[in-house]
């Protein structure tokens, strides 16, 4: 974090100290508080290495794992319905291991963008999002055929569903009017998921960097009071202490616009073991470590996010990565180290760290 983000945090907290107090609303953290991101090489793996890895999470205390559910894999074509096979198989894994299911919903379709070159481009039109939406309630929620079709698997419908991630952020939502187009975008999902499921959740999709300006414009210029049930951040800092700076800051944002009891959740929550590996890109100097130190920082954040229950979940990311150059900084986050040529998993300090917290 570079020295004028500190003073300016320091500066927020100052004025907003009262109406940040550690105290979380009536709903404190659950049982579903430890979560995971599952992507990268581990998500394309074969079947077999990906059921072995559902239940090596089930055993380290994974209670919820956050993962992309691309419309553009799942609906190429728009004369062709959604192929939701690649989902029907991380549904039925997730199920069997009683582990709960994030779904973040994004990535228009080349037919459905505004920009069909542009992978980050919003959909042309909301109703097609809302269509594919839809179509992942009448599959997995509580009156889903898939649970029809699989009498096997344990039911375990799928109820909350995060709109896109991280909009304010170009490569993720390229628009420079984010705000509105997003906003659009989340007062066309909002109803019709509690049209398709009254009792589903929505939950805003995760802002990153200064996480309560992002809020606070989605307020201003997104018009979202009154679509969202649970509110997420990303709070990628040097330490502890400052991810909960972060979620004071953002509740305090909650707060403001009479939403200070809705839950927040931190969908996103590394500090890459990327020290003397690679450079890190300007502005996240702060973030890399060793494998000892990911390790340290993840319990010092778990333990004080539980203490303080300033939010009701975090999310690591990742589960799995390949600890290689060409990925970045956050290829060196994974819990384990994945080497997918190899077929081969081997253990992070991180993840041992892991292991006894969520124990």
């Amino acid at each position: 974090m570079r020295p004028s983000t500190r003073k300016r945090i320091a500066a927020l907290v100052a004025a907003v100290a009262a109406a940040c107090a550690l105290a979380t609303p009536a709903s404190a953290a659950t049982s579903r508080f430890f979560g995971v991101v599952y992507d990268r090489d581990v998500d394309a793996a074969s079947a077999p290495v990906q059921d072995q890895q559902f239940t090596k999470m089930r055993t380290s205390g994974v209670r919820t794992v956050r993962r992309v559910f691309s419309w553009a894999a799942a609906q190429p074509d728009p004369a062709q319905p959604p192929n939701l096979a690649e989902t029907d198989a991380l549904v039925t894994r997730a199920a069997r291991n009683d582990i709960e299911i994030l779904p973040i919903v994004m990535y228009a379709p080349a037919w459905a963008r505004q920009s069909p070159d542009d992978t980050a481009s919003p959909p042309r039109s909301n109703d097609d999002y809302v269509a594919f939406l839809n179509t992942l309630v009448a599959r997995y929620g509580p009156n889903g055929s898939f649970w029809a079709e699989h009498a096997d698997v344990p039911k375990h419908p799928l109820r909350v569903w995060q709109i896109w991630n991280e909009p304010q952020l170009r490569y993720q939502w390229a628009d420079k009017d984010w705000e509105a187009s997003y906003g659009k975008l989340l007062n066309a999902a909002y109803p019709a998921l509690k049209k398709a499921d009254p009792g589903s959740k929505v939950v805003l999709a995760g802002a990153t960097n200064f996480a309560w300006d992002a809020l606070e414009s989605l307020y201003d210029k997104g018009n979202i009071k009154g679509k969202f049930d649970i509110a997420a951040l990303h709070p990628y800092t040097g330490s502890a202490g400052r991810v909960v700076t972060a979620a004071q800051l953002f509740r305090a944002v909650l707060r403001k616009h009479g939403d200070g009891k809705k839950p927040v959740w931190i969908t996103e929550l590394a500090w890459p073991a990327s020290k003397g590996r690679i450079k890190p890109p300007s502005g996240l100097a702060a973030l890399p470590t060793t494998d000892r130190g990911m390790a340290t920082r993840l319990t010092r954040a778990y333990k004080l996010l539980r203490r303080t229950r300033i939010v009701q979940r975090a999310y690591w990311y990742t589960w799995a990565s390949a600890y290689k150059k060409a990925d970045g900084i956050f290829g060196f986050t994974g819990l384990e180290r994945y080497d997918p040529a190899k077929g081969v998993f081997k253990a992070t300090p991180a993840l041992r760290a892991f292991r006894n917290i969520a124990r």
